[in-house]
């Protein structure tokens, strides 16, 4: 019989498959419109004053589609991190408490940075060494991305301070020239012989010639100073696309082992409903959530730094065109 009811258990599984693939477009606009009338649930009780009830239904309503993040929700989110800010303060060990709190900066606020104190407390806190090793993953990456961060705001000051000395010198120098023009206009207004007066209008043109040249050349070293920078930073950029890219593409694959684990467990615990293996499908399900829920943050990561290469390539044109190494025709 045991052997019968995992062959029916695979039949059903994969038959619910198949009818996830030929009918997904029209099951995920049944679960956004599910979604969107427990959010006007939500937002109802608000109104009634059942917060309690209100912070339930926007979750519930959120996890049933992330598209009614895009609603006003009226103030409903501050409410909702507020009271999962509360329920792990009071239980900093609980990792339901941690999930829940996770859930609400993550994917309701999408402010993974905010979330490092939370998993510093909760990383003392716990004395499961799964997650544990779960949280000091995530607070290296945290604290690893706000010194890149801070890095690079540095690096863009420098880089300011640098164009603001260009800057200040080529002033400078246009100071100088236009000095040189009002000595040339004074000199006209004097009665002088025509001699004089061809001196005066040769000083003239080379002081024209001497404010253009300094006005090219700042223009030229400004553009050269911009161009060096973009270039720069694009390089990094790829680096870190790149290191995304595979770390993508290595989640990808261990996604892949994770819905193996939860399927294997699945059986197991169709063979032999215990305890013991239900901890085992819980625990599979678990890691498979968090996998989908690490790759779909660094997939919207890769996608925000190839919008920023983008930005950095546009810049660089910009600045090869008004240095003449490429005409405004390519």
């Amino acid at each position: 019989m045991k052997p019968n009811l995992l062959k029916a258990t695979f039949l059903t599984f994969s038959f619910f498959m198949l009818c996830l693939t030929l009918h997904g477009q029209s099951l995920a606009t049944a679960e956004k419109n599910a979604a969107e009338a427990i959010f006007q649930d939500a937002l109802q009780a608000k109104k009634d004053g059942n917060i309690d009830a209100a912070i339930t239904l926007y979750e519930n309503a959120v996890k049933s589609s992330p598209t009614v993040l895009a609603n006003d929700d009226d103030g409903l989110v501050e409410a909702v991190k507020e009271a999962r800010e509360k329920q792990f303060n009071l239980a900093t060990g609980s990792s339901q408490a941690f999930d829940n709190l996770d859930f609400v900066y993550v994917v309701c606020l999408g402010d993974q940075q905010s979330m490092l104190p939370f998993l510093k407390a909760a990383y003392v806190a716990t004395t499961d060494e799964q997650r544990k090793s779960d949280y000091k993953i995530r607070i290296d990456e945290i604290e690893k991305a706000q010194a890149e961060k801070a890095a690079a705001i540095a690096r863009i000051e420098e880089e300011k301070a640098k164009m603001a000395a260009a800057e200040e010198e080529a002033i400078a120098k246009k100071d100088k020239s236009s000095s040189a023009i009002k000595e040339v206009n004074s000199e006209k207004q004097k009665e002088v012989s025509e001699e004089d007066r061809q001196a005066a209008a040769e000083k003239a043109a080379t002081a024209a010639a001497e404010k253009k040249e300094a006005e090219e050349e700042a223009k030229t070293e400004k553009l050269n100073e911009a161009l060096a920078l973009n270039k720069g930073k694009m390089r990094r950029l790829d680096v870190r696309i790149q290191e995304l890219a595979e770390t993508i593409e290595s989640q990808e694959n261990n996604l892949s082992t994770y819905m193996a684990e939860v399927e294997n467990a699945q059986q197991e615990f169709s063979i032999t409903a215990n305890a013991v293996n239900r901890k085992k499908l819980d625990s599979a399900k678990s890691q498979l959530n968090k996998a989908k829920k690490d790759l779909e943050a660094n997939k919207k990561s890769l996608e925000n730094l190839q919008e920023l290469r983008s930005a950095y390539h546009a810049r660089i044109i910009r600045a090869k065109k008004g240095l003449g190494i490429i005409s405004d025709e390519d």
